[in-house]
């Protein structure tokens, strides 16, 4: 059974497991420089047109080309809908919380905006070789940044943790 259809859920499972950690703050009401609503709007329209651009050059192939795109479709249709469901939390956004899904359902779109290039360049790349190290290396660079944040983020939050600790 294949289970590539479940790894945009990576995102949920790291940004859910600091959310467990720091429960305690996921109430506290963000500060407006916290919110940022207008950089995470621009950063967030910049990457909805390259999925839906993709989505919308794969499904109007004819079917006999599109063989082996299921995966590259799939990945760029959630990617495209975890977009904008990033974009309508950032209008109301407030708390930590709410602050924390936003950062999870964005971090899905990009980490799915990878997988279908990889799943691409794995179904049409005649060198598996490169197709193959330039999936590692997508991947890869996904992996390495989505970590930092991941870093900075807690590093964000231990502070408030220490005073509770108090």
């Amino acid at each position: 059974m294949e289970y590539w259809h479940l790894l945009p859920m990576l995102p949920v499972i790291t940004r859910g497991a600091i959310g467990l950690k720091f429960h305690r703050h996921m109430k506290d009401v963000l500060l407006e420089k916290e919110l940022d609503r207008e950089a995470h709007r621009t950063r967030i329209m910049g990457l909805a047109g390259f999925s839906f651009t993709g989505l919308m050059a794969l499904i109007i192939l004819e079917a006999s080309v599109r063989t082996g795109l299921l995966p590259a479709i799939y990945f760029l249709a959630i990617s495209f809908l975890a977009q904008l469901s990033a974009l309508d939390l950032q209008g109301f956004k407030s708390a930590r919380w709410e602050d924390l899904v936003g950062d999870a359902v964005m971090d899905i779109a990009t980490f799915t905006l990878i997988l279908a290039i990889v799943a691409l360049l794995l179904s049409q790349l005649q060198n598996r070789g490169l197709a193959i190290s330039l999936a590692v290396l997508g991947i890869g660079q996904w992996l390495f940044f989505h970590g930092v944040y991941l870093k900075l983020q807690c590093g964000d939050l231990e502070p408030k943790g220490d005073k509770h600790a108090e």
